[in-house]
């Protein structure tokens, strides 16, 4: 199945090939910073082990999916 033909089908649900894969990053993330044994890392820090590496999309896609930004988590 070709990249085109994936996303196609999936837009069809309402869905993405990109937003399949943040989401599980997103939240990993969300439990890492709701951990309070992790609490002396930096969220910046965290978001790179999670591969988000620019800080305005990842706080453009926290808010968006946790109606907050990372840092009042």
């Amino acid at each position: 199945m070709s990249v085109r033909t994936l996303q196609r089908c999936m837009a069809a649900d309402g869905q993405s090939v990109r937003g399949l894969i943040r989401s599980p990053r997103l939240q990993a993330l969300h439990r890492e910073l709701c951990d309070p044994r992790l609490s002396e890392h930096s969220i910046g820090a965290l978001a790179v082990k999670r591969c988000f590496t620019d800080a305005s999309y990842l706080n453009h896609h926290f808010h968006a999916t946790y109606g907050m930004v990372a840092l009042a988590v």
